[in-house]
């Protein structure tokens, strides 16, 4: 797995990936660390993991970004948009990024 960033997408071309072939995009995301801005729908803020979902277009899904315990302390607003950096673990309904970091906090 790689620490240096080997994509930088938006969160609708990160999705529209997944969306469109899973498969090849999983050969191109899967276990790397990808750089992705996108619209904050939804900030969930626990002691254990915090998650924000990013906005795309589809109706039900987007991308959920987790950070690890205490990462996430400078909480952006819903509605902001944000860069994040973690790892992408793939796709369930949404496309998951873990061990996050906002890039521009």
């Amino acid at each position: 797995m790689s620490e240096e960033v080997t994509a930088q997408v938006t969160a609708q071309e990160l999705f529209s990936d997944y969306e469109e072939d899973e498969s090849t995009a999983n050969e191109k995301y899967l276990d790397e660390m990808v750089e992705v801005t996108g619209k904050i729908e939804r900030v969930n803020v626990e002691q254990e993991k915090s998650t924000i979902q990013l906005k795309t277009d589809h109706m039900m899904a987007g991308i959920i970004c987790e950070f690890e315990a205490g990462e996430l302390t400078n909480i952006p607003a819903e509605g902001d948009t944000i860069t994040v950096r973690g790892i992408c673990t793939g796709k369930l309904m949404d496309v998951v990024l873990v061990r996050c970091i906002l890039m521009n906090s």
